[in-house]
């Protein structure tokens, strides 16, 4: 079976190297590798293409340049538009995954040969060299039907595209793109668990993610990445509000992503009065239709909708001091 491993590349030359050859080092032998050039502007396609040649006789390798940055969604798309392989599989170019990635899916595969989707767990690595997080799961998962939606989003491996097995036949027959946005994956994800019939989630680490200062997720906060946020959420809450089952699954992610994107600390220098009103008004919508269990956390934070702007504002700022102590004196007494 061809798996098709997309690598989106755009000012990377510091780590593509590394990446790459984990990738070429995979035990799986049915790859190709598909390097996307989103007009970087220093050596990571010039390294990406010396690396791709030093593995000349391993993987077939496909380069596709883009005339202008297109950003990270496009550049994706672009290697989707490329891929040849019945599975697709994601790495960021300042990323890496383990020797045996692929091969480790594949297993799941092959001994579920009908499976749309397969995850693999990953570990979190910060600046300074320091594993900061490792991302345990329940155990192994395997869920089908309208369960997949709420584990593809909220589940132990998290939303993010990269670190997964995805049947290309259903993005392709179902339309699913990336839309150019900050923070792509929550948005392609919950387009995604639409057509997910089964998926595995395997408890084993298969990839390593880079915390890097400068990354998008690490970034100081803009406005433009408060609207990508905030797009994304209401692209959620329209297409919910008339699927009755479709909505009992997703409404927990879309008010926990609400929550998350309101109580940060930059809210009160992004966010702006009507934006607020108007996402305060369609939450509270949703809550008064459906029952949900969001968690003690979240229900604290629930009443900030209902509150006016200012004080909503200083409302969530509250709760996030409060919930950070919390966090920090579990840590310490666990520790």
């Amino acid at each position: 079976m061809l798996i098709s491993i997309i690598v989106p590349i755009y000012n990377v030359e510091k780590y593509i190297e590394r990446c790459l050859d984990s990738v070429y080092n995979q035990t799986y032998n049915h790859i190709e590798v598909i390097l996307v050039n989103d007009c970087t502007t220093d050596n990571s396609f010039i390294i990406a293409i010396e690396t791709a040649n030093k593995y000349i006789h391993k993987y077939k390798t496909y380069f596709v340049n883009h005339n202008s940055n297109m950003g990270l969604s496009e550049a994706r798309n672009s290697g989707i538009e490329k891929s040849k392989g019945e599975y697709l599989y994601f790495v960021d170019s300042d990323d890496e995954i383990e020797r045996d990635a692929i091969s480790s899916l594949i297993d799941v595969l092959q001994q579920n040969p009908d499976l749309d989707l397969i995850k693999g767990l990953y570990r979190k690595i910060l600046s300074n060299g320091v594993v900061a997080d490792r991302y345990d799961s329940r155990g192994i998962i395997r869920c089908e039907g309208t369960d997949c939606c709420k584990e593809m989003i909220l589940g132990s491996a998290g939303p993010m595209v990269w670190n997964s097995l995805i049947k290309k036949d259903i993005i392709l027959q179902n339309k699913v793109y990336f839309e150019p946005i900050f923070y792509e994956d929550i948005l392609f994800s919950f387009h995604l668990s639409k057509y997910i019939k089964k998926m595995f989630v395997l408890n084993k680490e298969t990839y390593i993610y880079y915390s890097r200062p400068e990354s998008i997720s690490n970034s100081k906060i803009s406005e433009q990445h408060f609207a990508s946020r905030y797009y994304g959420i209401n692209q959620m809450i329209r297409e919910i509000s008339n699927d009755y089952y479709y909505r009992k699954y997703q409404l927990e992610n879309i008010i926990i992503r609400a929550f998350n994107l309101l109580n940060r600390e930059f809210c009160s220098f992004v966010i702006n009065k009507n934006n607020f009103e108007q996402l305060s008004k369609e939450i509270i919508m949703l809550m008064n239709a459906d029952r949900i269990n969001i968690g003690m956390y979240y229900a604290l934070c629930l009443p900030a909708f209902y509150l006016p702007y200012k004080l909503a504002i200083i409302y969530f700022k509250i709760i996030s001091t409060i919930q950070r102590v919390y966090t920090t004196t579990k840590k310490r007494i666990h520790s």
